[in-house]
């Protein structure tokens, strides 16, 4: 385990931060033209919402991929000593 394995990690984040924020605009859009009310309308703002739940986590997540790795390090660093 390496620093360099962090690499992959963030730009995966960065796309799925991405990703989440143009997905949420495209939704909060599609959101405007249903009715009040309505099962399109429930469902869409049931959809903005999971993804903002989502989004919330992904701090956390990368915190613990980080983690890992700086463990990862640390143990590799006294096992070879």
């Amino acid at each position: 385990m390496d620093l360099g394995d962090l690499f992959p990690a963030v730009v995966t984040f960065v796309a799925i931060g991405v990703l989440l924020s143009f997905g949420l605009n495209v939704q909060g859009t599609a959101d405007d033209g249903f009715a009040a009310n309505s099962y399109e309308a429930n469902a869409s703002r049931s959809a903005i919402q999971a993804n903002n739940n989502l989004a919330s986590n992904l701090p956390i997540l990368g915190t613990i991929v980080i983690a890992a790795v700086v463990i990862g390090v640390l143990i590799k660093s006294f096992v070879l000593r």
